[in-house]
């Protein structure tokens, strides 16, 4: 899936947020050898980038799918469908859907203060 996305403009990543993250994450590089940007983030960012409760915090791994402007699509936990066996079609079918949105408008500048009259 990767390669046939990645040239449509997705952009993968992977995070371990985990208490064992930073210590796994080079034995897990060397083993898998993930062909997209993968690495390691503290638990209280991922958690609030991810919009996640720390009172409800669900299973990992999580997948999240991100628009083009930032705002979260999809969230997925671990016990979800989409991890299973024939889950890639559900991922598929919400990356389809993400990328026919149309892109948000460009951000306009801020207005420039008025100027204080002496």
């Amino acid at each position: 899936m990767y390669p046939e996305y990645s040239q449509k403009g997705v952009a993968f990543l992977m995070t371990d947020f985990t208490e064992e993250g930073q210590r796994d994450l080079p034995q897990f590089l060397d083993r898998y050898r993930p062909a997209w940007p993968t690495g390691f983030c503290g638990r209280d960012p991922a958690m609030e980038f991810l919009q996640i409760s720390l009172m409800n915090p669900g299973y990992v791994p999580k997948m999240t799918v991100v628009d083009r402007g930032g705002v979260i699509r999809a969230q997925y936990d671990g016990m979800d469908a989409v991890f299973e066996p024939g889950g890639g079609k559900i991922l598929r079918t919400k990356l389809d859907e993400v990328l026919a949105m149309k892109a948000p408008p460009a951000a306009k500048p801020a207005a420039k203060a008025p100027s204080a009259k002496k």
